[in-house]
């Protein structure tokens, strides 16, 4: 008895074409809206093959189909099934609470995150589904706030203890520093009766520390 194996459709070959490229193509997504728009089943098709290749794929993959379902969901307008499909958001669930690429888990957050603010208007049922798979991903250990935040403060005393302990600036007239205080470590070293110290007090040549 032999099986043949079922040819794909067009809906799949898009998605799996989309999903390897390094951009989005248009002409190939404009023939996925096109496709799916054509079939009584196209929406559920999609989103079946997108949590499938969610599944199996690389972390590319993952991302790039992340991308595609956004974009269905904008120009398509695909939400409503995408938030009553539970494959789909059983295979969210599943990659947050997996040991995927932390860009990954990221990127289903912010997009989440962006669904509740853009929809939850005309389509309440994207709050419950985000929040669950949102929730799972606050105990990762890559911190969004990391990613996304900035903290002038924890920058500026990241600089400050980056300087050298000992800095002797070596234009000090046109800075318009003093080089008593600039040389005072490079001359502690010194009498001040020494021709040595009398040099360098009277040039303000920059001195390599000891240390």
């Amino acid at each position: 008895m032999r099986f043949f194996r079922e040819e794909p459709t067009s809906i799949t070959v898009a998605i799996d074409r989309l999903s390897n490229m390094y951009e989005m193509e248009w002409f190939t997504f404009q023939h996925l809206m096109e496709s799916i728009a054509m079939q009584e089943q196209g929406p559920k098709e999609a989103l079946d093959v997108i949590q499938k290749r969610l599944k199996h794929g690389t972390c590319h993959q993952q991302l790039r189909l992340l991308e595609v379902l956004n974009y269905l969901v904008e120009r398509s307008h695909l939400l409503s099934h995408a938030v009553a499909t539970p494959k789909l958001k059983s295979r969210l669930k599943a990659m947050m609470k997996s040991k995927a690429d932390p860009k990954v888990k990221s990127h289903i957050e912010v997009l989440l995150e962006m669904w509740i603010r853009k929809y939850s208007g005309q389509e309440p049922k994207v709050i419950k589904f985000a929040t669950c798979i949102i929730q799972l991903g606050q105990n990762r250990a890559l911190d969004k706030s990391d990613l996304y935040r900035h903290n002038p403060s924890s920058t500026t005393e990241l600089v400050t203890s980056s300087e050298p302990m000992f800095m002797v600036d070596p234009y000090p007239r046109a800075t318009g520093k003093s080089i008593d205080t600039s040389l005072t470590s490079s001359l502690a070293g010194f009498s001040p009766f020494s021709r040595r110290y009398q040099n360098l007090s009277s040039s303000g040549r920059h001195v390599k520390s000891p240390l």
